[in-house]
């Protein structure tokens, strides 16, 4: 039997950025025997009363955004790399990772963390809500220094 798939977070912002995280969770998931799938959470404010227009647009950029980040994740992964799926949605990030692990059966989060300090306050906010009120196992990986 394997283990539920890796959920890993990634920041929509910096897709690029996050090779080093999606290596982490390709590693994570060849450890379990298991697949890996991305979840990109675009905080987008909600307009109450927005009209067929308003879901229209933001059902078109989601569809835009998926498309880019499955081009994104199939040029980014090695060659031996388990197989992997990417979700775009919209909402508060810890939320909308939190319900995603909890839909996909994810054995592990795997994450990002914006500072090195141990000190809590200044941990991601995403990241420190994720890694108190999940119900499983998180990885947070260190942002790498840039140079």
């Amino acid at each position: 039997m394997t283990d539920g798939p890796v959920l890993v977070a990634i920041d929509p912002a910096n897709l690029e950025g996050q090779r080093y995280l999606l290596a982490r969770a390709e590693e994570q998931a060849a450890k379990r025997g298991t697949t890996l799938e991305a979840i990109l959470v675009v905080e987008a404010p909600s307009y109450a009363g927005g009209g067929a227009g308003f879901a229209s647009a933001v059902a078109r950029l989601t569809a835009e955004a998926e498309a880019r980040a499955r081009d994104w994740l199939a040029e980014s992964r090695g060659a031996n790399a388990p197989a992997a799926r990417a979700r775009v949605t919209h909402g508060d990030a810890v939320e909308c990772i939190l319900r995603e692990a909890k839909a996909i059966g994810a054995s592990v989060i795997v994450m990002g963390e914006r500072s090195l300090s141990l000190d809590s306050r200044l941990l991601g906010s995403a990241a420190r809500g994720v890694s108190e009120q999940a119900e499983g196992e998180v990885v947070l990986v260190p942002t790498p220094a840039r140079g």
